[in-house]
């Protein structure tokens, strides 16, 4: 698999099967902000009294991410679904971005770690190994930020969108920071309602970040090249 820029279509006897980036771009921001939003309104409306209580037992509006998409069924289930599918395509575009500024390794090993510690702190769940699970965060928060800056350096057809969507996320990130030892320093009413939208910014800026890849790399295919085909060429 590798991408190409554009060229004439492919002959129907070459058999060689061809993906759109962009379609594969859309597809791959569609599966976790489908999934996010599926499981925050779904504990919302099953799931509301469970996934907003917090020790401090005031009142409280929004489910924190962790409890939205890790403790209940089916949203568990549905999130995990939604990141397995949409990892493949990411570990690609980190490669595709890897070529695109001129080898930059440090952005490729970012990028890399990124998606596994996303993939890591889906599938562990905080009630199963919290070291791993808040390590993973950790780890994708970090390395998230780290990347996006990093490409937007390198980024020529979506800088603007990029280098706001980083601002966003890190001030989303501090207000989360801040909220979340407010809330457990001072149990005040709605402070974790700030920290789970915070989150919520955090999450859904990534998303978009990284969804600008549809025009960093709108004239390139996806080609599945048959071999056999090549050598009788």
């Amino acid at each position: 698999m590798k991408a190409t820029r554009r060229y004439k279509p492919l002959r129907k006897h070459d058999n060689n099967l061809l993906c759109s980036f962009t379609n594969l771009a859309i597809l791959t921001s569609a599966f976790p902000l489908g999934g996010f939003l599926f499981c925050v309104f779904w504990s919302l409306i099953f799931n509301f009294h469970e996934s907003t209580s917090t020790h401090c037992q005031v009142s409280n509006y929004l489910p924190s991410i962790s409890a939205a998409v890790g403790s209940y069924s089916p949203q568990k289930y549905v999130w995990r679904f939604c990141i397995a599918i949409h990892s493949a395509p990411r570990y690609l575009i980190a490669y595709m971005y890897y070529n695109l500024v001129h080898g930059s390794l440090i952005i490729y090993l970012v990028n890399l770690v990124e998606v596994s510690s996303l993939i890591g702190l889906t599938f562990i769940s905080s009630t199963e190994n919290n070291f791993l699970h808040a390590s993973s965060f950790a780890l994708f928060i970090i390395t998230g930020f780290i990347g996006m800056t990093l490409v937007t350096d390198f980024s020529f057809n979506s800088k603007k969108v990029k280098s706001l969507m980083v601002y966003i996320n890190l001030i989303s990130t501090g207000l989360a920071i801040f909220f979340f030892y407010k809330h457990n320093s001072y149990c005040e009413p709605g402070v974790y309602t700030l920290f789970a939208l915070s989150e919520y910014i955090v999450v859904i800026t990534n998303i978009v970040f990284h969804f600008q890849a549809y025009y960093d790399f709108k004239d390139y295919d996806i080609v599945l090249v048959n071999r056999l085909s090549l050598a009788q060429s």
